[in-house]
C-alpha cells in the first residue's frame, strides 16, 4: 500500500493530498475475473498526504495495493524505476482550478461492490410492549421496545436497527468527477 517514488521538487508539504488520484504509466488494470488486462490504466487513490522531505522523494500510501501476482492480482505489473505518475485532478483535465477547490464527484457501483447486513435486536423481558420484525423485501430488522420510565413518569419508545456495511468488491465502484 506504500511506495517510495522520486522526481518531486524538494521540500514541498503535500505534494499529495488524501483522495488524490494517480496513476503509474504501463501499470493497467485487470479483469477482476480472469486477470487479464483491461487496456486501461489501473487509478490509484492517495490514501495519506505526501511530501517531498528527503529531496525528491515521497512516499505514497495507496489504495488500492499494488497486487502484480498470484490469485488476487489487480495489476499487470509494478511500476517501473522512473515511471511516469499521472495525477488525475481539475488542473490535469485541463480546466481552470484553483488550488484546494473540491472536484464534483459522483458515485456509480454494481450492486455486488458493497454488502449492507440488517440482523435482529434482542428484545428484553420486563418491558410493557417489545418486538422483532424483518422485511423479507428490504432486508432491514427493526426492534421496537416500549417501557415505563417510573423516576422521569414518562412512557419511553425505542426503534433500533443494528447492521452492517463493508466492501466486497472494489472495482465494482468508481468516481465520476465532472
Amino acid at each position: 500500500t506504500s511506495i517510495l517514488t522520486t522526481g518531486w521538487t524538494a521540500s514541498i508539504a503535500n505534494v499529495l493530498k488524501v483522495g488524490d488520484k494517480i496513476s503509474f504509466a504501463g501499470v493497467y488494470a485487470v479483469n477482476p475475473q480472469n486477470r487479464t488486462s483491461t487496456g486501461s490504466l489501473q487509478h490509484f487513490v492517495i490514501q495519506a498526504d505526501a511530501s517531498s522531505d528527503v529531496g525528491t522523494l515521497a512516499t505514497l500510501t495507496i489504495f488500492p495495493a499494488i497486487v502484480p501476482s498470484g490469485q488476487f492480482r489487480n495489476v499487470t505489473n509494478s511500476p517501473g524505476a522512473g515511471a511516469l505518475i499521472n495525477v488525475w485532478d481539475a488542473a490535469a483535465a485541463g480546466q481552470a482550478a484553483i488550488a484546494g477547490d473540491p472536484v464534483a464527484q459522483g458515485l456509480v457501483w454494481n450492486k455486488q461492490a458493497f454488502a449492507f447486513v440488517s440482523f435482529p435486536g434482542q428484545v428484553p423481558n420486563g418491558v410493557d410492549m417489545g418486538y422483532e420484525d424483518r422485511s423479507a423485501q428490504i432486508g432491514v430488522s427493526l426492534r421496537f421496545v416500549r417501557m415505563f420510565d417510573g423516576y422521569r413518569d414518562m412512557w419511553i419508545n425505542r426503534f433500533d436497527v443494528y447492521y452492517g456495511i463493508g466492501i466486497l468488491y472494489p472495482e465494482g465502484a468508481c468516481v465520476i468527477a465532472s
